[in-house]
């Protein structure tokens, strides 16, 4: 199943974040979660990961506009 970090836009969703203590990593209700390993080198790989989940934003709107 595919899951999408979309609804963590939401700041109430967001908000409801747990520790899962067995993966050692974040967890969302909707069953969204971050790999160890990034949020151990998130430092070193943020504006990598910002520049692409941008280009990914505007191929979105591009292809919502286009129908």
């Amino acid at each position: 199943m595919a899951l999408s970090f979309g609804p963590l836009h939401d700041l109430g969703m967001f908000d409801r974040v747990v520790l899962d203590s067995e993966a050692g990593t974040l967890v969302w209700p909707n069953g969204e979660d971050f790999d160890p390993s990034t949020l151990h080198d998130w430092p070193n790989v943020r504006e990598e990961l910002a520049a692409r989940a941008a280009n990914w934003g505007r191929r979105q709107a591009e292809d919502r506009a286009a129908g």
